[in-house]
Order: C-alpha cells, then structure tokens, then sequence
C-alpha cells in the first residue's frame, strides 16, 4: 500500500485513530518511524502467544 492508502486504511478501520470499522484481514504490519505497528483481526487473538 501507498503512504496515502495506510493512512485512509488506518482512519477507517483502527479503533484508535479511526472509525473503528471491520476488516477481513488477519494480519496487517505497518512501518512507521519508532517501529513496526501490527494490527490483527479480532479472530487471530486466542491465536497469539506473547513471551
């Protein structure tokens, strides 16, 4: 995606800085400058381990 689609993706799906509406994907990483930011469909939670 461009700068330009991430930003429109983020402004309507991220409950954070958005609308807050679905997406079907599963996984979604997104460089920004202090990292990697990863966003994950609700379904992938049970999913995860965290060391």
């Amino acid at each position: 995606m461009s700068d330009t689609e991430m930003d429109e993706f983020i402004d309507r799906h991220s409950i954070m800085y958005g609308r807050g509406e679905p997406h079907d994907f599963d996984y979604i990483s997104r460089p920004t400058n202090m990292g990697t930011e990863h966003y994950f469909h609700s379904r992938v939670f049970g999913r995860l381990r965290f060391l």
